[in-house]
């Protein structure tokens, strides 16, 4: 940052001719210190000139919002229809599209929910692209709706963490409807499964 330089009170003294008479030129000044010439008067306003310049130049400090999402395709297997009380499995499976370090998956149950399985948190360690992934975890609905089990895949992928982050829905009881059905299957007993891929969100 540039001082401000008071000419006067720095006794700058700029000698000029100002009358031209019989023959003599006369000059005025004004407190006679120290005389400067013009040449070295200009020079000093060079300076604070281009530090001026140099202030205005400088990058404005910018905010980045938004967060990388993870490479991974994550798909759900859910009953199509759970009751208040009783123990359901959900099948999480994903696929990772790029070669990946750390990989881990983790499941926290929303509200309402409550995860019955011991294991929440997997670590696959480093993996290829292509790599697919199917984890089963026992929940049990305490409340009738539309509940959620949340899922976060997480990797280093070129040296950068990344997440994918998403929600089982499970629909419970008489309670609330899925926006989206998807397809519907039935397992080996002959129970009607939601098979569904998992839209990217937070919950």
């Amino acid at each position: 940052m540039c001082p401000s330089i008071n000419m006067e009170d720095r006794g700058f003294v700029v000698n000029a001719p100002l009358l031209a008479t019989g023959g003599k030129t006369m000059h005025r000044t004004s407190r006679p210190r120290t005389k400067f010439s013009l040449l070295t008067l200009l020079g000093l306003l060079s300076a604070m000139a281009g530090c001026t310049n140099a202030v205005d130049s400088r990058p404005a400090n910018r905010s980045i919002s938004g967060k990388p999402t993870a490479p991974v395709n994550i798909t759900y297997t859910v009953p199509d229809k759970a009751d208040v009380g009783k123990a359901i499995d959900a099948v999480v499976s994903f696929k990772v599209l790029q070669a990946v370090e750390n990989l881990k998956l983790t499941l926290t149950e929303g509200k309402g929910l409550r995860i019955v399985s011991e294991r929440t948190t997997f670590d696959y360690g480093a993996r290829a692209a292509g790599a697919s992934f199917s984890e089963t975890i026992s929940v049990r609905p305490e409340e009738e709706g539309i509940l959620y089990l949340n899922v976060f895949v997480t990797g280093g992928y070129r040296g950068k963490v990344m997440t994918r982050t998403g929600a089982v829905p499970i629909k419970t009881g008489n309670k609330g409807t899925l926006d989206a059905p998807g397809r519907l299957t039935r397992d080996s007993e002959g129970r009607r499964l939601i098979e569904m891929p998992i839209p990217d969100q937070d919950r």
